[in-house]
């Protein structure tokens, strides 16, 4: 099977100037995973693999490479939202990808400079699924629901929802830590924990021999799905680097069509093992690889096809509610997307991406998202 690389506008082979009269060049810009996880830079460094970063522009008059990944995570797990600002800051990051939303409403409603300009992951198809005998939210009291760490999306997602069902998700549920969404389908057919989010779609008859069903369905209640991750940066950057930050945009934009292309997977399912044999965290070296198959891409790299953020405001309705933003909040300075849109744009009248994009295009009107 071959692998669909993007157009590049001037070669694979074209070597870059190293050298140039004086420091002339503006200052780097730089980007990176909020998250340690490996998975989360895969995105990040297929862009910068094939080339797409420098050709939408981030390169100085030289030919000099103007941006720079820090991978590995910018803040420490679990304190995203109260740390990010100001490891942003210390590390003079000006763009960083696999964001939580409510990481920047909560440190906007604080009074940080922090916006959301693009979105990373919309998730779609969730569904709760559990034990038979479990028929409402409210039997989950007392029971075990498998997540892969306290405060991470699942977490937070199911908190909310439990909290509306008058179910105390701080005490009356028994989180059980270290079951990722990839694990999750072994405990639940084996009993150790009594409910999860899964994709049901992909395991139906599986779920029903073992006595599961589901117990709600999330699909109709975010139709055009719920943003997990986003991509973030400061209302100052945005508007005084917006030439670059549209660049960078549009390279995380043919990258999104790039990683759910099935042609491709073979490329995408070697750079996540030698990310996570580069890896320095010894949890990230061991973990089962994501990237199973083309179907896999296909169906889990739920990357936005005009790259932006889904359901914003029912989201910030939904911290509101849990109380992890401040009622105050200008959502007019936490969601600046324009520039994801006008980058969908401007490569939508780009003869040379369009194969890609309608590859992109065909895979969301058969998968549905």
């Amino acid at each position: 099977m071959t692998t669909t690389m993007p157009v590049s506008e001037r070669g694979y082979t074209q070597v870059r100037s190293q050298t140039a009269p004086g420091d002339q060049s503006p200052k780097t810009l730089r980007v990176g995973p909020a998250c340690y996880h490996v998975l989360h830079l895969t995105v990040l460094m297929a862009a910068h693999e094939m080339d797409l970063f420098y050709d939408e522009g981030l390169h100085d008059e030289y030919g000099r490479e103007n941006y720079e990944i820090v991978p590995h995570g910018l803040a420490p797990f679990g304190f995203e939202k109260i740390t990010l600002a100001q490891a942003m800051k210390d590390k003079e990051v000006h763009i960083a990808t696999d964001v939580q939303p409510r990481t920047a409403l909560y440190l906007s409603s604080q009074g940080a400079d922090i916006c959301v300009i693009a979105g990373w992951r919309n998730n779609r198809g969730r569904s709760l699924v559990a034990k038979k005998e479990i028929r409402t939210m409210q039997d989950l009291r007392g029971k075990r629901i498998g997540i892969s760490d306290i405060g991470d999306n699942h977490h937070l997602f199911l908190t909310y929802w439990l909290h509306q069902a008058g179910v105390d998700p701080h005490s009356e549920i028994e989180w059980v830590t270290g079951i990722g969404p990839e694990m999750r389908l072994a405990p639940l057919l084996e009993g150790k924990i009594d409910g999860g989010l899964v994709t049901y779609g992909d395991h139906v008859a599986e779920l029903q021999k073992a006595g599961l069903a589901v117990l709600k369905d999330f699909s109709s209640t975010y139709p055009d799905g719920r943003p997990d991750r986003v991509i973030v940066s400061s209302n100052r950057v945005v508007d005084e680097r917006r030439d670059e930050v549209k660049a960078f945009l549009r390279a995380i934009l043919r990258v999104y069509w790039f990683v759910r292309d099935a042609q491709n997977f073979h490329y995408m399912r070697n750079l996540e093992r030698r990310l996570r044999r580069q890896s320095p965290n010894s949890y990230e070296q061991a973990r089962p690889i994501h990237v199973k198959s083309p179907e896999w891409m296909e169906k889990h790299q739920a990357y936005p096809l005009d790259g932006l953020a889904t359901g914003l405001e029912q989201y910030a309705e939904e911290m509101l509610v849990l109380g992890e933003i401040d009622p105050k909040i200008d959502l007019g300075k936490v969601i600046r997307q324009e520039l994801m849109s006008e980058a969908f744009k401007e490569l939508s009248a780009r003869p040379a991406v369009q194969p890609d994009l309608e590859r992109a295009r065909a895979v969301v009107r058969r998968i549905g998202y």
